[in-house]
């Protein structure tokens, strides 16, 4: 911040922060994150009232700062002791952030703001996880905690102001019926991933050169603000111009008989399901299954409303060797504004996430194809924008390759995991050799894809390899997560044909695979490989059910 500068408001930046939220909603999240957002608020029908929900969590986010935490700084204390009155001796030595502060304090101001009734007191509870979780970590919600750090009556009242003015310039929104855990995780990596777009320096610095006097004004050009912001960050989404399949991934001559089954058939498999589901490839080394996914994610993308995919492989070599792929084919669809990353903990070593004035050969280049303007040799940047490569950050951008344990750490108690599961929840999620990982990494496999499952999000596993067992019980957790009964699971088995593919509904259930004559013209090929004894024989992992239902 620019010391000659005045402080920024605290209200402002939580108008800021409404905002943004507000905008990530139109035009960040998938269709099916704002359906599953909605309905795990019981609003279903009623997908604008969860938006200003949404806005309003992410404008409480830093009211916990309304606090004894102003005394942590001593140019705070300049600002506001005298306002209210020496309260500041009534402090408690002991410190705390102003997220548990914020925690702690928004269910009486929830109250304030009308949320009194018995069931808007226990969405107000959740509410009060979501503030308190902005800094990446739940907190446990205890009596008396830090109450006087928090303050007297006169630091109650402006946190009440605070919440006042947010609440009305929002219209006024109404405490849903209900917030369940899944769609409150969502909302969290929703109001962190506000928070941090608009605590950017320089945004800082622009705003408070031209303070608007009036309160509504303010918030009226942070809604304006907002759409230049994504931008910047390289979050702004790409629409591709599909191109058929040669054209698309470079290929000479026509798919072969399993790519074309897939599409073919899958449309038809996948029907009218509304909840996601699960996609199985099975077929030897070399038999194109890389191209096979994309074209199922385009497919799969379309009809449960994800927006771009996240490619998980399992070491940071195959990771490297995929991402130019990607980038190959994304650039073939007019995708050079994808914002594709490359997502594990060495991708500062590649040319794509090199800087600018370090290396000028990270400029993929597609040969014979037109991209843009022109045709022949066409060159394009596929570096992602700086935000974007900051930590934590990758996995949000559409477009991502990376190992799968950046994924994984979506299921482990790590912080901003729920920023991860945002991530992850409006794509499409491609897992290449499944088979690959060891009995804890399938545990936390079937973890994800449970949470995935409760998501919506489309599935897709590729594997040579796969033992039959872990494939059946990898598709089982999906389908618990999307709500089928572990009993009823446990009398069904999903045999998945190799080579071949084998689809399984998420809402329904139903199963469907490869036609015979597609499987036969797979034979024909030679593609019957000589491990398919794998899928007769594996060891059993017991995957511990998920907590949070």
């Amino acid at each position: 911040m620019d010391p000659g500068l005045a402080p920024y408001p605290l209200i402002r930046h939580l108008l800021d922060a409404a905002a943004m939220a507000l905008h990530l909603w139109d035009a960040y999240l998938s269709e099916s994150q704002r359906v599953r957002i909605a309905e795990g608020m019981g609003l279903a029908g009623e997908v604008d009232r969860a938006r200003t929900v949404v806005g309003l969590c992410a404008g409480l986010h830093d009211v916990g700062k309304v606090s004894g935490f102003q005394f942590c700084s001593r140019r705070g204390s300049q600002y506001l002791s005298a306002e209210l009155g020496g309260d500041r001796v009534k402090m408690s030595a002991e410190r705390f952030g102003h997220d548990v502060a914020g925690a702690q304090s928004v269910r009486e101001v929830l109250a304030g703001l009308g949320f009194a009734g018995d069931e808007e007191l226990k969405v107000a509870e959740r509410l009060a996880e979501v503030v308190g979780g902005h800094h990446g970590r739940f907190h446990r919600l205890e009596d008396g905690i830090a109450a006087s750090f928090l303050g007297g009556a006169a630091w109650a009242r402006q946190r009440m102001a605070h919440a006042a003015a947010v609440h009305g310039l929002l219209g006024t929104p109404q405490a849903p019926g209900v917030l369940k855990a899944p769609a409150a995780v969502l909302v969290t990596g929703l109001v962190i991933l506000a928070d941090w777009l608009v605590s950017q320096e320089d945004y800082l610095q622009k705003r408070q050169r031209g303070l608007e006097p009036v309160l509504a004004d303010h918030f009226q050009r942070s809604k304006r603000d907002a759409p230049g912001l994504l931008a910047e960050a390289g979050l702004a989404r790409v629409r591709l111009q599909r191109k058929e399949f040669a054209q698309a991934y470079g290929i000479q001559g026509e798919p072969n008989p399993l790519q074309r089954s897939v599409m073919d058939e899958l449309r038809q498999a996948v029907g009218e399901g509304r909840r996601g589901g699960i996609f199985l490839v099975t077929a030897a080394p070399g038999d194109g299954k890389s191209e096979t996914a994309l074209e199922a994610e385009r497919i799969l993308s379309e009809a449960f409303g994800t927006q771009g995919y996240a490619f998980l492989l399992p070491t940071m070599a195959t990771s490297d060797q995929m991402h130019g792929r990607v980038a190959q084919a994304l650039l073939r669809q007019s995708g050079e504004e994808a914002g594709l990353t490359l997502v594990h903990s060495m991708a500062w070593l590649n040319s794509a996430y090199a800087d600018e004035d370090l290396v000028a050969q990270s400029v993929l280049t597609c040969d014979g194809d037109e991209v843009g303007q022109g045709s022949g040799r066409a060159e394009a940047d596929m570096r992602p924008q700086r935000w974007l490569r900051g930590s934590k950050r990758p996995l949000l951008a559409q477009f991502a390759v990376g190992t799968i344990d950046q994924a994984l750490m979506a299921v482990l108690p790590v912080r901003h995991n729920a920023l991860r599961l945002l991530a992850l929840s409006g794509k499409t999620f491609i897992v290449d050799e499944a088979h690959a990982y060891d009995p804890y990494m399938q545990v936390l496999l079937g973890r994800l894809l449970n949470w995935l499952g409760a998501y919506g999000v489309p599935v897709v596993l590729l594997s040579a390899t796969l033992p039959a067992s872990v494939s059946d019980r990898l598709i089982k957790e999906y389908l618990k997560g999307a709500g089928h009964k572990t009993r009823a699971l446990s009398k069904q088995t999903f045999p998945a044909p190799y080579p071949g593919w084998l689809y399984v509904d998420g809402e329904s259930g139903r199963a469907s695979q490869i036609s015979p004559a597609a499987g036969r013209g797979r034979c024909v090929r030679g593609a019957w490989s000589w491990m398919s004894w794998w899928s007769r024989s594996s060891t059993a992992v017991e995957v511990p059910g998920p907590g949070w239902r």
